[in-house]
């Protein structure tokens, strides 16, 4: 399956889930509703034992290099397959699905009518959850329409299933009615199946002369453990009074990555104010941690949307139901993707860090969408000069910096090195250093890269992981930034250069423009152009741009031979760069997070408003 064949399958598949989704959010005044999650899916559910949930869509969404690929969901059995495994490992693995009553009581539903099935039938004990256990189970070889395999199959759960169960034990109470129905014959329903489907025990105590010693063997060993049916309370849906005001800054904050870097700076402008903030560090694979991190009544989520799904999947609702959402999503294409119109259900309210993204997103959003722009803030540079990174001492050194995780056909090192071999056709006095954040396997686009800088011995490619003084050494040791990208949602790495003071080539597109003009930079000009099929991750169609090879070459030659040129840039950066600094981006968020105050609850009365420090 090509890849523009399975975003067409999801798009398919997750429409449906936009409409029951968005339908919620519409009947909860546009407020963030993880129970609309807990909705089922009746589209996708007919001819199915249990229905499918929103959540388990959600969850099928965020695996698309598994899930989808093993369950496509296009035919009744893999349909059937798919509520097998959320039944098996889904509850194990996601907290929203432990969350969603709905499926679970399903679940404990009877798997044969009432009536249909001979009176002491062990059928008449089955539910759905332990019919879909065995389907999982293939080494247990049962065929549920034969009554010696239901049989077996009841004796094996209630005795070892529960310890492979996804969920807390627990027997339903219509099942508890009828395995300890008291017989004729003086023994429990339970008793006489068990008996009935193990041959030791016939042998050991033939009925029904062992009968006494069946039973007190029965009650020693209590092979059938009663369990109390029970089910998981959904998280509250609205804001509440009991949380302090105040913003969970949720986000990588640990990781190695411009988004990493959002919610840092985000963190850091919330310093500058008296509201207090809580960082909460969401790191791949960690175990789930609930809702105690989540200290105050607002969530600020600052990383893309897919990977707001997996926090909600993974983390579950406590922290996040009841609060006030804030969704600070990065995105680079001019629209947002019809299949992920439901996330806005996980959100009150939009932050956008450009107007690029706040134009792409606000069409398809039922919540209000805000331009926020975000800090720009560089740390010392460390000690580290041109020789520690092996480049030349006296060369003229044009930089760009991208992370080869974010879609590299977006980023184009490639133009920068061909608008540079273009403006230098020869010349040591000039050099191109790019610097790379390699994904953890090298792939295509790295080894594309390789191939291309080893053309000219003047381009120089860094990979090694830097810290943050580090990497702004490295800046600092370079002459002026070049980006030649087809699209950017904000633009850190342009903004960060400068800051730090460099002069600025980059293409006249996208969110950068918010910061970049013809006084501040040198704007590179472009074509637009449809995005085509495998381009972009999650995308097709729209447009993006292919920045002028020729027109970027004839800028790299300007700055670099016009010193005065590139002062006037240097400076004139740095004043706009001022309007990002966490002193300024703190008023933006007082005043929004002020409006915000006055509409939740309080945990008292008071209205003094927080200032900044």
């Amino acid at each position: 399956m090509t890849a523009n064949s399975r975003l067409a399958r999801e798009r398919e598949i997750i429409r449906h889930l936009n409409r029951v989704v968005l339908e919620r959010v519409a009947g909860n005044a546009g407020r963030s509703s993880l129970a609309a999650y807990f909705q089922p899916i009746d589209a996708l559910s007919q001819g199915l034992p249990v229905p499918i949930y929103g959540a388990m869509l959600l969850v099928w969404q965020i695996r698309d290099r598994d899930l989808q690929a093993l369950y496509p969901l296009d035919t009744l059995a893999n349909r059937i397959d798919f509520l097998s495994w959320c039944a098996c490992h889904g509850l194990k693995e996601y907290a929203l699905l432990k969350e969603c009553t709905p499926f679970r009581d399903a679940l404990d539903k009877p798997a044969f009518p009432p009536g249909k099935l001979p009176e002491l039938d062990a059928g008449n004990a089955l539910s759905w959850l332990m019919v879909l256990t065995a389907l999982r189970r293939t080494d247990l070889k049962v065929d549920i329409a034969r009554p010696a395999d239901r049989a077996r199959l009841l004796v094996w759960y209630l005795e070892h299933g529960f310890a492979s169960a996804a969920i807390e034990p627990r027997v339903a109470a219509w099942q508890t009615e009828f395995l300890l129905r008291v017989l004729p014959s003086g023994m429990t329903a339970h008793q006489a199946i068990l008996h009935q489907a193990r041959q030791d025990l016939q042998q050991e105590f033939p009925l029904p002369s062992k009968a006494a010693d069946y039973q007190e063997w029965y009650a020693r060993s209590a092979e059938y453990r009663r369990l109390a049916p029970a089910s998981a309370a959904p998280p509250e849906e609205n804001p509440k009074a009991g949380e302090p005001f105040g913003v969970n800054v949720i986000g990588h904050l640990s990781g190695v990555s411009g988004i990493a870097e959002d919610s840092r700076m985000a963190l850091a402008s919330l310093a500058r104010t008296t509201i207090p903030a809580a960082p909460v560090d969401y790191v791949d694979g960690a175990p789930a941690a609930g809702g105690p991190e989540h200290r105050y009544a607002v969530n600020l989520f600052c990383f893309p949307a897919l990977e707001h799904a997996r926090y909600v999947a993974e983390r579950g609702g406590n922290g996040i139901a009841g609060r006030y959402n804030i969704a600070c999503w990065p995105w680079e294409i001019s629209h947002w993707p019809e299949q992920w119109h439901h996330l806005f259900a996980l959100a009150d309210e939009i932050w956008a860090p450009s107007r690029y993204i706040q134009e792409a997103i606000k069409p398809a959003s039922p919540v209000p969408v805000l331009h926020m722009p975000m800090a720009v803030e560089t740390p010392p540079a460390s000690r580290l000069g041109r020789r520690d990174f092996a480049l030349p001492e006296n060369a003229f050194l044009f930089y760009f910096s991208y992370d080869l995780r974010s879609a590299s056909l977006r980023k184009n090192p490639e133009a920068c090195i061909e608008a540079f071999l273009a403006a230098f056709p020869g010349g040591t006095e000039v050099g191109l250093v790019i610097k790379a954040l390699r994904p953890e396997s090298d792939g295509a686009a790295w080894q594309r890269l390789q191939d291309t800088a080893r053309r000219d011995g003047r381009i120089h490619l860094i990979d090694r992981t830097l810290d943050r003084g580090d990497l702004a050494a490295l800046y600092s040791a370079c002459d002026c930034f070049i980006s030649l990208h087809r699209a950017e949602g904000f633009g850190r790495n342009i903004a960060e250069a400068m800051s730090l003071g460099k002069p600025v080539i980059t293409t006249g597109y996208s969110g950068n423009r918010d910061f970049t003009d013809a006084a501040n930079s040198v704007l590179v000009a472009c074509t637009p152009r449809e995005i085509q099929e495998g381009d972009y991750p999650y995308v097709t169609g729209g447009t993006w741009v292919d920045p002028d090879i020729q027109d970027a070459a004839a800028a790299m030659r300007r700055v670099a031979g016009d010193a005065a040129l590139a002062t006037g840039l240097q400076a004139a950066g740095r004043r706009t760069m001022l309007r990002h600094s966490t002193f300024q981006v703190a008023r933006t968020y007082m005043d929004r997070l002020k409006h915000i105050r006055k509409n939740l609850p309080k945990p008292d009365r008071r209205d003094d408003d927080n200032e900044l420090v």
